[in-house]
């Protein structure tokens, strides 16, 4: 078993040959400061000062490449006012590429922001709240000194993982309703909206108005959703929180757009100087749209760009309706649709947009602080290739493949067109920030993709999902897809019925292979149903799913939905449960429940080969390595009793038993010798319960040494308070050190006494 196991991972390790250099056709530049369109942008001292004019001079030379044009984009932010277009009179020829790449060592960034900053006064003094008037048009985000601002809201967020907290309505079914004393005539000023989840599903719902009987009031949603099936799949129980009206802006951070006044109304954060602060508003609603007329735009290439700012506000229209996977469903606008049956799937948007392309590669680009989707690809695409981008902070999710640019009927599914994409070697980290059902890699009706070595963390659903239809009748023309050597740890954090990776109908000669996903714990807010590793849903067949490893998820697996048949599993290393519903495969052999137990050597190569590779390493703070902790000796200042020792933080275990410091002693401490100095990628906590629950992850350090007793140490990170969470049952450092460390010390501070947990897991690579 294992020399196969080793096998299959070399094969997975090949590396296919670049292309050979060749002497560019043209080379130009781009300097969104000191360029100039009046010059000829053939040097850095005399470049062009748009992007546009760039385009229209390689236009004119393009017809006959005899080697790559590139457009060297200087640093700074190049705001474009409206969208970018490129058309198939922006393809390179000859086997030739056109490139809009960053110049060396900098930082070019494309914006769709308007520059709000300067000219705030103080509204309310005793509030402290200021305004600012004359703000042109609408958006649903803001973002102050580069970091998101949230949008007033009741309650206020506490916790990122889970947008929430949130209140509980007394019914599953709307109109909902709820406790009288949490809602007031702010709600009726005809933007405030409804914010609500069920199971896998995130719904934004404004409200038309409320009636009040007795201690409940009766919340009541405009058009279309209120005519909307939102309840579809008897979805259970609904959580809320109010957002977008004045009166809820009161907390710090909290802003509020009045836009028939055109006034902007924010709360400054602790320290925030409102005279000195950047401030950004979203305004182009596609940064760039690649999209051929009467053939397919290809050999269009950008590299090394940050994408900013752009600017979704669909949801005003139509609030936020979303079957699965931020799919939303909403009327053509201006019409009126009353049957369920006739409500549409509607497109969302990305930062970048494609459509009827070929051989477009995107690679080595940063996607962050947007209001939608980071790359969305719509009909006829094929061969693209999307490859080491970062995606952070964004509305939405970070890739989708296989969309659709035209309305469908909500029964017959989004069918694009999609062929021979490759999805590889991007970190997608803390998306799907405002619409939460959406995913890190979304491919929806595709073949021959192929998904592998993403890093995908921290999204509040899951994390790669393939296939869009619930049957086995295959009219969705999905197969040959392979999802491989993925590395997805903190997803599903709050919503269910999803996990890692997930599959949706028929997908012939289908894969799933040498894959690593792990902390898929439930959210307190779940409404139940199974947060799996690797989920196959209702109708997958003919998948094969082989050489996974799943550490501490609600289930390992799950394949059991009707019609599901013809699924191979094989191979499988847990630790935690495997699952409640594996009855769709048709063989399912060699799986090892590794809980208690030091993985075997298959799952440490599984494990060490999962996630971004070189040359892509260098993208941004990426995870590695196998767990480390379980072969480590640990060590406690006391423990409970008997049955708590300090080996239970690193049994592998993160079920049952766990340490426990003595309640008497106030700041108690683990520690825990990795037997070498290591290079160490993450460390991770899972609380003394997994049901959901509070834990003990609170008011602790981390410190790291190559000292047994930490005279000589390195402080990895300090959680207060504030960290404190009642849906938090899994603590992940991310860590940003170089040194290799061969001791990890985890205490109590701030005198908060009793400690402990189920499991300490440390990711990362000896020093050789």
């Amino acid at each position: 078993m294992i020399a196969s196991s080793f096998l299959f991972l070399a094969h997975l390790l090949l590396l296919v040959p670049s292309g050979l250099s060749e002497a560019p056709h043209a080379t130009y530049y781009v300097d969104p400061v000191n360029g100039n369109d009046d010059n000829d942008g053939r040097s850095a001292i005399l470049a062009f000062k748009t992007i546009v004019k760039a385009q229209t001079s390689i236009r004119g030379i393009s017809g006959d490449m005899k080697g790559d044009i590139t457009v060297y984009l200087r640093g700074g932010t190049h705001s474009p006012a409206s969208t970018l277009v490129f058309s198939e009179r922006d393809s390179g020829v000859n086997g030739h590429n056109i490139i809009y790449q960053a110049y060396p060592g900098e930082t070019p960034v494309i914006s769709g922001g308007m520059n709000l900053s300067g000219g705030w006064s103080l509204y309310d003094k005793g509030k402290n709240i200021y305004r600012k008037t004359g703000v042109p048009g609408a958006f649903r985000q803001l973002y102050i000194d580069g970091d998101r601002r949230i949008r007033a809201r009741h309650p206020n967020l506490t916790d990122d993982a889970t947008g929430g907290p949130y209140l509980k309505a007394f019914n599953k079914d709307a109109p909902f309703r709820i406790d009288a004393k949490e809602i007031g005539n702010w709600a009726r000023n005809g933007r405030c909206e409804f914010v609500w989840l069920s199971h896998w599903s995130h719904y934004r719902c404004r409200i038309s108005d409320y009636a009040t009987q007795g201690a409940a009031a009766t919340v009541l949603f405009k058009s279309p959703e209120a005519e909307f099936d939102i309840n579809h799949h008897s979805q259970a129980r609904c959580y809320y929180y109010f957002e977008n009206a004045y009166k809820l802006l009161d907390a710090e951070g909290e802003w509020f757009l009045d836009e028939a006044d055109h006034a902007l109304y924010y709360k400054p954060r602790s320290g925030e100087n409102m005279a000195a602060v950047e401030v950004i508003a979203p305004s182009v609603r596609k940064l760039i749209r690649i999209e051929g007329k009467d053939a397919p735009v290809h050999n269009l290439q950008f590299r090394g760009i940050t994408f900013k700012h752009d600017n979704w506000i669909d949801a005003n229209d139509f609030g936020y309706i979303s079957m699965q996977g931020g799919q939303v469903i909403q009327t053509v606008k201006g019409a009126v649709e009353t049957d369920t049956v006739t409500h549409r799937f509607s497109p969302t948007s990305g930062m970048i947009c494609l459509k009827n392309a070929q051989h477009v590669k995107i690679e080595r680009n940063a996607f962050a602080l947007g209001g939608s989707w980071g790359i969305m690809e719509f009909e006829n695409c094929g061969h693209n290739s999307y490859v080491g981008n970062c995606f952070s902070k964004l509305a939405g999710g970070a890739i989708v493949v296989g969309n659709t640019s035209i309305p469908r009927k909500w029964y017959e599914m989004p069918a694009g067109q999609s062929s021979h994409d490759l999805i590889g070697n991007n970190l997608i980290d803390g998306v799907s920030r405002d619409y939460m059902d959406s995913v890190g890699i979304l491919a929806l009706k595709v073949k021959n993709a192929t998904i592998e070595n993403n890093e995908i963390r921290n999204l509040p659903y899951t994390g790669i999902s393939v296939g869009f239809e619930w049957d086995d009748s295959g009219s969705q023309d999905s197969h040959d897809n392979i999802v491989r050597c993925n590395r997805i740890h903190r997803v599903s954090t709050l919503l269910d019925d999803g996990g890692g990776i997930y599959a949706l109908g028929k997908n012939v000669n289908s894969s799933m292979a040498g894959n690593f996903a792990y902390d898929l714990p439930p959210s307190r807010y779940s409404g139940g149903s199974s947060v799996a590793s690797y989920y196959l849903d209702r109708g997958s067949c003919y998948w094969t799913l082989e050489h996974n490893v799943s550490d501490f998820a609600g289930v390992a697996t799950f394949v059991k939905n009707t019609p599901n048949h013809d699924n191979i599993g094989r191979y499988l290393y847990f630790n935690g449960p495997l699952g409640k519903g594996v009855s769709g495969y048709s063989s399912l052999t060699n799986i090892a429940d590794c809980t208690g137990k030091k993985w075997p050597a298959e799952a440490i190569a599984i494990v060490k080969n999962a996630g971004i590779k070189a040359p892509y390493a260098d993208i941004g703070n990426v995870t590695f390595g196998a767990n480390l902790a379980v072969e480590g000796k640990a060590t406690a200042s006391s423990t409970l009793d008997s049955e708590t020792p300090a080996s239970m933080g690193n049994d592998n275990d993160c079920s049952t038993g766990f340490w426990a410091s003595d309640k008497s002693e106030a700041n108690p401490y683990w520690r825990i010798d990795l037997g070498t100095a290591c290079r160490i990628s993450e460390i991770d906590l899972i609380a003394g319960r997994t049901d959901g629950q509070s834990g003990s992850i609170a008011n602790f350090e981390i410190a790291a040494s190559n000292d047994s007793d930490f005279k000589d140490s390195i402080l990895l990170d300090s959680v207060g308070d504030a960290e404190a969470s009642s849906s938090k049952t899994v603590y992940s450092k991310i860590v940003d050190n170089k040194n290799f460390f061969r001791y990890v010390r985890i205490q109590r501070i701030n005198g908060a006494g009793h400690f402990g947990f189920s499991e300490c897991r440390i990711f990362g690579i000896p020093k050789q």
